[in-house]
């Protein structure tokens, strides 16, 4: 049978007996967005599709005229785009959001959060990490832009930086291995940054090994040396 509401839905299908509004078909919406499945007491409940005008989709499973768990595209207020999986009305399992900045995160969502993935993450400090994570935590290939302008780049363990590339605004840049944001084995060198990167008590250029200055030595502004080591001793 059909049924034609009086805001102006309408449903179309089979009705289940001493249940107005209660049943399996089409239910038309004056907007265009268009609801094939369950229905119970007037509200999508049930298994069902809902097609919205704006591209929305959602498949899955209704409850209470809302959109509970299976696969969805989901358009928030705040301009960002959700398309995956939902659990119990969360984002739950493989998707994709991308937030109103046009920042994308792919992967495994629990709790409506990113769990495991990559993409790009902007953080609430204002830094930005451009990489992958596991169980939330940055991990593996990623690089990390503080807000200072500093730049981590490489291997990630569970949140900690491990190996790669420190760029920071003077110019200084040190690689290698890493332990609590210290360089433990590496090098220390220095690109030309202009009359900011000038400082007045010179710069070390060399090796790091077991977080000490190792092969290397200290340079004045006019390049001359004015300190050197020699297998972590002072010559």
């Amino acid at each position: 049978g059909k049924l034609t509401h009086p805001d102006g839905w309408t449903f179309e299908g089979e009705f289940k007996e001493g249940q107005t509004w209660s049943g399996t078909g089409v239910y038309k919406h004056p907007s265009g967005d268009v609801y094939v499945g369950e229905l119970r007491d007037g509200k999508m409940h049930g298994k069902g599709k809902l097609t919205c005008l704006d591209g929305r989709t959602q498949e899955g499973e209704f409850k209470d005229g809302m959109f509970f768990t299976g696969f969805g595209v989901i358009r928030n207020k705040d301009g960002s785009v959700y398309q995956g999986f939902h659990e119990k009305g969360t984002r739950s399992g493989q998707g994709k959001l991308i937030d109103a900045d046009g920042l994308s995160h792919e992967g495994e969502f629990r709790d409506g959060h990113i769990f495991s993935g990559s993409g790009v993450f902007r953080t609430t400090d204002g830094s930005m990490y451009i990489g992958t994570l596991l169980r939330t935590h940055r991990h593996g290939p990623g690089k990390l832009i503080l807000k200072d302008g500093t730049i981590y780049e490489g291997r990630w363990m569970l949140g900690h930086f491990e190996e790669g590339t420190v760029t920071l605004t003077d110019g200084k840049i040190s690689q290698g291995v890493w332990k609590n944001k210290q360089l433990l084995d590496g090098k220390v060198d220095y690109i030309d940054m202009g009359k900011s990167s000038a400082v007045s008590d010179g710069r070390y250029r060399g090796d790091i090994k077991d977080g000490k200055k190792w092969n290397g030595a200290y340079y004045a502004q006019d390049g001359s040396i004015t300190r050197c080591w020699v297998e972590g001793k002072v010559v």
